[in-house]
Protein backbone atom coordinates (compact mmCIF):
# COMPACT_ATOMS: atom_id res chain seq x y z
CA UNK A 1 0.00 0.00 0.00
CA UNK A 2 1.30 3.49 -0.95
CA UNK A 3 0.41 6.21 1.49
CA UNK A 4 0.76 9.74 0.14
CA UNK A 5 2.84 11.97 1.59
CA UNK A 6 1.10 14.73 4.17
CA UNK A 7 2.82 17.41 5.32
CA UNK A 8 2.85 18.77 9.16
CA UNK A 9 0.99 21.91 9.30
CA UNK A 10 4.89 23.45 9.81
CA UNK A 11 6.04 22.25 6.56
CA UNK A 12 2.44 23.35 5.01
CA UNK A 13 2.67 26.82 6.21
CA UNK A 14 6.33 26.89 5.18
CA UNK A 15 5.20 25.85 1.65
CA UNK A 16 2.87 28.06 1.30
CA UNK A 17 5.21 31.12 1.85
CA UNK A 18 7.51 29.97 -0.58
CA UNK A 19 4.92 29.39 -2.66
CA UNK A 20 3.71 32.53 -2.83
CA UNK A 21 7.25 34.72 -3.20
CA UNK A 22 7.43 33.83 -7.18
CA UNK A 23 4.68 33.37 -7.78
CA UNK A 24 3.46 37.31 -9.85
CA UNK A 25 7.19 38.28 -9.71
CA UNK A 26 9.19 39.05 -13.49
CA UNK A 27 12.12 39.93 -11.41
CA UNK A 28 15.27 37.47 -10.11
CA UNK A 29 13.70 35.00 -8.13
CA UNK A 30 13.38 35.11 -4.40
CA UNK A 31 15.34 32.85 -2.79
CA UNK A 32 14.93 31.59 0.75
CA UNK A 33 16.97 29.94 3.30
CA UNK A 34 15.27 27.47 5.93
CA UNK A 35 16.83 26.32 8.76
CA UNK A 36 15.99 23.42 11.73
CA UNK A 37 17.79 22.34 14.53
CA UNK A 38 16.74 18.53 13.37
CA UNK A 39 17.97 16.61 9.92
CA UNK A 40 15.06 14.65 10.26
CA UNK A 41 13.20 17.81 9.80
CA UNK A 42 15.15 18.68 6.68
CA UNK A 43 14.19 15.53 5.32
CA UNK A 44 10.76 16.02 5.41
CA UNK A 45 10.79 19.70 4.02
CA UNK A 46 13.33 17.57 1.21
CA UNK A 47 10.59 15.28 0.51
CA UNK A 48 7.72 18.05 -0.04
CA UNK A 49 10.16 20.00 -1.98
CA UNK A 50 11.16 16.80 -4.33
CA UNK A 51 6.73 16.61 -4.54
CA UNK A 52 6.33 19.75 -5.48
CA UNK A 53 9.71 19.73 -8.23
CA UNK A 54 10.83 22.93 -5.95
CA UNK A 55 14.84 22.86 -6.87
CA UNK A 56 17.08 23.14 -3.75
CA UNK A 57 20.20 22.45 -2.21
CA UNK A 58 20.92 21.21 1.39
CA UNK A 59 23.85 21.88 4.22
CA UNK A 60 23.93 19.47 7.04
CA UNK A 61 26.83 18.26 9.44
CA UNK A 62 27.23 14.81 7.83
CA UNK A 63 28.54 16.40 4.41
CA UNK A 64 32.16 17.01 3.46
CA UNK A 65 34.00 20.30 2.58
CA UNK A 66 33.98 19.98 -0.79
CA UNK A 67 30.04 19.01 -1.26
CA UNK A 68 29.09 22.24 1.14
CA UNK A 69 31.04 24.22 -1.46
CA UNK A 70 29.18 22.62 -3.93
CA UNK A 71 25.56 23.19 -2.52
CA UNK A 72 26.14 26.90 -1.59
CA UNK A 73 27.71 27.46 -5.07
CA UNK A 74 24.41 25.80 -6.55
CA UNK A 75 22.39 28.11 -4.71
CA UNK A 76 24.24 31.23 -5.29
CA UNK A 77 24.33 30.68 -9.08
CA UNK A 78 21.53 28.85 -10.32
CA UNK A 79 18.51 30.92 -10.46
CA UNK A 80 16.32 27.99 -10.55
CA UNK A 81 17.00 26.89 -6.87
CA UNK A 82 15.41 29.05 -4.71
CA UNK A 83 16.02 27.12 -1.64
CA UNK A 84 18.19 26.17 0.36
CA UNK A 85 18.23 23.51 3.87
CA UNK A 86 20.43 24.21 6.59
CA UNK A 87 20.89 22.74 9.72
CA UNK A 88 21.66 25.72 12.04
CA UNK A 89 24.30 24.20 13.94
CA UNK A 90 25.92 23.36 9.83
CA UNK A 91 25.17 27.10 8.91
CA UNK A 92 26.26 28.83 12.12
CA UNK A 93 29.76 30.18 10.95
CA UNK A 94 31.54 30.49 7.67
CA UNK A 95 29.37 30.64 5.04
CA UNK A 96 27.87 33.67 2.55
CA UNK A 97 23.85 32.72 2.10
CA UNK A 98 23.40 36.46 1.24
CA UNK A 99 21.97 34.94 -2.53
CA UNK A 100 18.73 34.68 -0.43
CA UNK A 101 16.56 37.25 1.24
CA UNK A 102 13.49 35.04 3.17
CA UNK A 103 15.04 33.03 6.22
CA UNK A 104 12.56 30.41 8.08
CA UNK A 105 13.32 29.12 11.07
CA UNK A 106 11.43 25.81 11.56
CA UNK A 107 12.09 25.63 15.54
CA UNK A 108 13.55 27.96 18.30
CA UNK A 109 16.71 27.51 19.72
CA UNK A 110 17.78 26.35 23.24
CA UNK A 111 20.62 29.14 22.43
CA UNK A 112 18.94 32.21 21.21
CA UNK A 113 22.61 33.21 20.08
CA UNK A 114 22.62 30.38 17.36
CA UNK A 115 19.63 31.33 15.86
CA UNK A 116 21.84 34.80 15.10
CA UNK A 117 24.69 32.85 13.65
CA UNK A 118 22.27 31.69 11.56
CA UNK A 119 20.27 34.24 10.18
CA UNK A 120 23.91 36.78 10.13
CA UNK A 121 24.88 34.22 7.38
CA UNK A 122 22.03 35.72 5.17
CA UNK A 123 21.64 39.23 6.52
CA UNK A 124 25.55 40.40 6.06
CA UNK A 125 27.59 42.55 4.21
CA UNK A 126 27.20 41.86 0.61
CA UNK A 127 23.59 41.58 1.14
CA UNK A 128 21.87 43.61 -1.56
CA UNK A 129 17.79 42.66 -0.76
CA UNK A 130 15.53 43.55 2.45
CA UNK A 131 15.84 40.13 4.77
CA UNK A 132 12.77 38.86 6.12
CA UNK A 133 12.63 35.94 8.50
CA UNK A 134 9.64 33.77 9.58
CA UNK A 135 10.23 31.89 12.78
CA UNK A 136 7.22 28.97 13.02
CA UNK A 137 5.96 28.35 16.21
CA UNK A 138 3.40 25.98 17.11
CA UNK A 139 1.23 27.26 19.64
CA UNK A 140 0.77 25.95 23.30
CA UNK A 141 3.50 23.66 22.89
CA UNK A 142 7.16 23.79 23.89
CA UNK A 143 7.94 25.83 22.13
CA UNK A 144 6.53 28.70 23.18
CA UNK A 145 8.78 27.86 26.12
CA UNK A 146 11.95 28.00 24.32
CA UNK A 147 10.89 31.25 23.26
CA UNK A 148 10.09 32.28 26.51
CA UNK A 149 13.73 31.31 27.96
CA UNK A 150 14.78 33.04 25.23
CA UNK A 151 13.96 36.37 25.72
CA UNK A 152 14.82 35.84 29.45
CA UNK A 153 18.15 34.83 27.74
CA UNK A 154 18.59 37.57 26.10
CA UNK A 155 17.22 39.84 28.46
CA UNK A 156 19.79 38.58 30.74
CA UNK A 157 22.66 39.33 28.34
CA UNK A 158 21.48 42.92 27.79
CA UNK A 159 21.45 43.81 31.66
CA UNK A 160 24.99 42.41 31.76
CA UNK A 161 26.65 43.86 28.77
CA UNK A 162 24.52 46.46 27.93
CA UNK A 163 25.94 49.51 27.52
CA UNK A 164 24.72 51.09 30.54
CA UNK A 165 25.05 48.03 33.16
CA UNK A 166 28.46 48.99 35.05
CA UNK A 167 27.06 52.66 35.24
CA UNK A 168 24.50 51.53 37.44
CA UNK A 169 24.90 51.69 40.76
CA UNK A 170 24.11 47.72 42.43
CA UNK A 171 24.77 46.76 39.14
CA UNK A 172 26.30 43.69 39.96
CA UNK A 173 23.82 42.85 43.17
CA UNK A 174 21.09 43.49 40.17
CA UNK A 175 22.49 40.88 37.43
CA UNK A 176 23.24 38.21 40.55
CA UNK A 177 19.75 38.70 41.42
CA UNK A 178 18.54 38.22 38.17
CA UNK A 179 20.36 35.50 37.15
CA UNK A 180 19.50 33.38 40.05
CA UNK A 181 15.69 34.33 39.49
CA UNK A 182 15.94 32.59 36.06
CA UNK A 183 18.10 29.64 36.94
CA UNK A 184 15.29 28.95 40.05
CA UNK A 185 12.84 29.52 37.56
CA UNK A 186 14.34 27.90 34.91
CA UNK A 187 15.19 24.45 37.17
CA UNK A 188 11.72 24.77 38.57
CA UNK A 189 10.04 24.51 34.78
CA UNK A 190 12.53 21.75 34.15
CA UNK A 191 11.54 19.93 36.83
CA UNK A 192 7.81 20.18 36.00
CA UNK A 193 8.01 19.03 33.16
Amino acid sequence: MIVAYKPSSKVAMLFKNLLSYNQNSTDLPIKSVVFSYWTKMLDLISQALNASNIRFQRLDGKMSTSQRHWAIKKFREDPGCTVFLATVGSAGVGIDLTAACRIHLMEPQWNPMAEEQALDRVHRIGQKQSVIATRYIVSESVEEYVVSLQRKKLDLIQQSLGPNAALRPNALKERLKNLHDFLTSSSTAAGDQ
